[in-house]
């Protein structure tokens, strides 16, 4: 609103889509494109088993060579803030079964490898009714840092498609 946008294109990765998805669900009249990256409609996918996420975690720093660096943790978020906002987002209602009722060009990208949010992003690509659906080969929860090109490639092709028939 503060920037005096009618329609917008929203993508999202991650808790990041599902936070995409909730704005598309509460405010379809506004969303002209939706781009979902290794995300969910479903909550669950927000607290998942702890061995689940630490062997996700080891699998994804050997795979992006930082098996002996420690990913640098965030120095500007607090962590009561940080864990208010996952409870907020996890006390909204799901998204899933408002899907259907979405009409906006939707793209769902995610990696064969990201063990975590394929299904869920099968799922997404099974009940969006305007959506384009990429799985990457070799590819795990992050293809923005894993394959920077081809997810940006994806993301253009995408809204120049959507330009074609609703221009800004």
């Amino acid at each position: 609103d503060a920037l005096g946008l009618d329609r917008v294109d929203v993508l999202g990765h991650s808790l990041g889509g599902m936070i995409a998805l909730r704005f598309a669900v509460d405010f379809p009249e506004r969303l002209r494109a939706l781009v979902l990256v290794a995300t969910s409609a479903r909550r669950r996918e927000l607290d998942p088993p702890r061995p689940t996420w630490r062997r996700l975690l080891s699998r994804a720093r050997k795979q992006m060579g930082l098996a002996r660096k420690p990913l640098p943790r965030p120095t500007h978020v607090h962590p009561v803030a940080l864990h208010a906002m996952l409870r907020a987002i996890a006390d909204q209602p799901e998204t899933v079964h408002a899907l259907a009722s979405l009409r906006a060009p939707s793209l769902v990208v995610v990696g064969r490898r990201d063990h975590a949010f394929l299904a869920s992003c099968e799922e997404l690509a099974e009940r969006l009714p305007d959506v384009a659906f990429a799985k990457l080969h070799e590819v795990g929860h992050t293809p923005m840092l894993e394959v920077p090109d081809v997810l940006t490639h994806l993301v253009d092709t995408h809204l120049r498609e959507v330009d074609a028939v609703a221009p800004r």
